[in-house]
């Protein structure tokens, strides 16, 4: 009833599957690596955004390395505690994160209680 055509051989199908293959993951690899360069634009304009943390970063690369840190002595002297994940750069989130953890309020200190 039904005549199927199987004159294609296997060398073609297989052919034709890695083709499919190979052009689905280059789109794949084309989408990730635009959405890491869409991010990379967050982080620049972010950076942007705090004078003092793009006074910092000279080059305009994002981050703060600790070369670029020396020209302040006090982000030089605290370069460490606010670089939070030690890959030996400042992002501007981590910057603003030491920012604001160093413009908190301490937490107040409970009198002892009066002697009897």
């Amino acid at each position: 009833m039904f005549n199927l055509n199987t004159s294609i051989s296997t060398s073609k199908t297989v052919a034709i599957a890695t083709f499919a293959t190979l052009l689905l993951s280059g789109i794949t690899a084309q989408t990730a690596m635009a959405e890491t360069k869409a991010d990379s634009k967050v982080v620049v304009a972010a950076a942007s955004a705090d004078p003092e943390f793009a006074k910092l970063d000279a080059n305009g690369n994002g981050k703060v390395s600790l070369k670029e840190a020396a020209k302040d002595k006090g982000v030089a002297s605290v370069f460490d505690a606010i670089d939070a994940n030690k890959d030996g750069d400042i992002t501007a989130e981590e910057h603003a994160a030491y920012k604001a953890a160093s413009a908190a309020p301490a937490a107040p200190v409970a009198e002892p209680a009066p002697a009897k």
